[in-house]
């Protein structure tokens, strides 16, 4: 596969079982004004260590299909155990691993500062998202997915809430 510039319309978030020996790939659109992000939810620790990998899963996937230098990953991973151990491993340097509160909240106001880049220097009211901007910009911006594994009230300050829930509902327009 080679890598393109352009999102895919969809990204393979895993494989459904069908029959005994048949599995099928379960899709999720990605390229969509509807697309406001992924939320996979745990109830114990064996599950958030599945979902934990689901999401190297998915970050794997989008740098398989995404040339890299269309592409900005960050993961939030404050605590003693790393949480995603498959990508620390591999040290690409699209992937970005945020271990302190602090850092996080640089990251929530870099994402927001380059929302309002994109929507004051690339969309200028000519285009309605990102997506349609890179398939005529002979200069592309990369898309940004921010890949958070943990309940967002208990992670951000009150001040913050406002710009994550900004990002959640508006994000897509960015390449967010």
């Amino acid at each position: 596969i080679t890598p393109k510039s352009t999102l895919p319309e969809y990204i393979r978030i895993g494989r459904l079982k069908a029959l005994s020996d048949v599995t099928i790939p379960v899709l999720f659109p990605i390229n969509s004004k509807n697309f406001s992000g992924i939320t996979l939810l745990y109830s114990n620790n064996e599950n958030k260590r599945e979902v934990l990998n689901q999401m190297q899963y998915i970050a794997i996937d989008l740098l398989k299909q995404l040339n890299p230098d269309m592409l900005r990953l960050s993961f939030v991973d404050i605590g003693f155990d790393t949480s995603f151990p498959y990508l620390c491993a591999l040290e690409i340097p699209q992937v970005k691993f945020i271990d302190k509160r602090e850092d996080l909240y640089l990251e929530i106001e870099d994402l927001y500062a380059h929302a309002r880049y994109i929507s004051t220097k690339c969309l200028q009211f000519t285009y309605p998202d990102l997506a349609t901007y890179n398939q005529e910009a002979q200069y592309k911006e990369a898309y940004r997915f921010l890949f958070i594994p943990e309940k967002l009230s208990g992670l951000f300050k009150e001040s913050y809430l406002e710009k994550v829930t900004m990002l959640i509902r508006d994000g897509w327009k960015y390449g967010i």
